[in-house]
């Protein structure tokens, strides 16, 4: 794995490139996040001949204008195929999670000459209730590090480990050190791909285009991945549910030790990849 930056140092790739080079996977990761929890994915995609470069998404306020911030994002996305210019190679573009939302509106916008869309963990329909005892904690939390001058508390101690175990809980805590957002709740619900502007987005999309979501996404409801694949004007186009998946399926999308279930999922990924290259 490799940092990749521009003349200005403005945008961060991380790529991990394949030996033997078939084809190029651009991927956007989720909220709170960062590239690092395509790690496993990528290391099981270098092996079946696919480079994967992840693009560090820039973090933004909620207070602030997302427009600016949405489109400086746009311009990263960019810059990936340019960097990769001339290997002649087929390039598929990867959104997970709220990201799926980047990866449609860029091909929107920018109609770029990729072979296929990935979609994971689209946030359709947001589930209506996220457990208040995790909120509880999360706020009590905020309440404390103001109180003690915006210093950093022990994580692992403040949060009891179920909380720390659970999916919207490792979202939180990662939430309070890597992103400037006090309520996730809301970003979760952000109008700009929450109102039926990912459903618009979608019945733009004339590539194979490959849904993936989890049948127990904490966060999800997940049968309203359906809406979204009705949309998609493709004639190549496939519904993938996980059952039992959450919603990075079951830890493929995170730095953890990878399940065996988990490298199913990634195999499954990767055929369809396969299916519209070969």
């Amino acid at each position: 794995m490799k940092k990749v930056l521009d003349s200005k140092g403005l945008r961060n790739v991380k790529v991990w490139r394949a030996k033997k080079e078939k084809a190029i996977i651009v991927a956007l990761h989720g909220i709170c996040s960062y590239s690092k929890i395509f790690h496993n994915f990528a290391k099981l995609a270098n092996e079946r001949g696919y480079t994967l470069s992840a693009i560090e998404i820039e973090r933004y306020n909620l207070i602030k204008n997302t427009k600016p911030f949405l489109y400086r994002n746009l311009k990263n996305i960019d810059y990936v195929p340019k960097s990769l210019k001339g290997l002649n190679k087929p390039i598929f573009l990867l959104g997970y999670s709220l990201r799926t939302g980047y990866a449609l509106l860029y091909y929107t916008l920018r109609k770029p000459k990729i072979n296929g869309i990935i979609l994971i963990s689209p946030p359709v329909v947001v589930l209506p209730k996220i457990d208040r005892r995790i909120s509880f904690y999360f706020l009590v939390y905020l309440v404390k590090y103001i109180f003690a001058g915006r210093k950093k508390l022990n994580i692992e101690k403040f949060f009891p480990r179920d909380i720390r175990s659970s999916m919207f809980g490792r979202m939180i805590i990662l939430g309070l050190t890597k992103c400037r957002i006090l309520d996730l709740e809301k970003i979760l619900k952000l109008g700009l791909f929450l109102d039926g502007s990912l459903l618009l987005y979608a019945s733009r999309v004339d590539l194979p285009t490959l849904i993936v979501q989890g049948t127990r996404d904490e966060l999800l409801y997940f049968r309203s991945a359906y809406y979204l694949y009705e949309r998609i004007r493709s004639k190549k186009k496939d519904l993938y549910f996980v059952r039992g998946g959450t919603h990075n399926l079951n830890d493929l999308l995170y730095e953890g030790k990878i399940s065996e279930r988990a490298k199913y999922v990634a195999n499954k990924i990767l055929d369809w990849i396969d299916s519209i290259i070969l």
